[in-house]
């Protein structure tokens, strides 16, 4: 008999079962949680902008008149 080529549990449903199941344990205190789930769940730190860049906003936006900035 030939195993089943097909997974009964795709990697992305075995993501959504653990990070469903952190977040109901979560409820009781402290969870360690699988560095892969908590990837999956949006654990790690967004490296979209650098913290540079972030600074280098506030500034332009104080220097444009926080009153009113944004509006138009």
């Amino acid at each position: 008999m030939q195993p089943d080529p097909k997974p009964e549990i795709t990697p992305d449903d075995y993501l959504k079962a653990a990070a469903d199941a952190v977040g109901r344990a979560a409820g009781d205190g402290p969870v360690a949680v699988d560095p892969d789930v908590a990837d999956f769940m949006g654990a790690f730190e967004d490296d979209a902008l650098s913290e540079t860049e972030a600074l280098d906003s506030i500034v332009d936006w104080l220097a444009d008149g926080a009153e009113g900035a944004g509006h138009g």
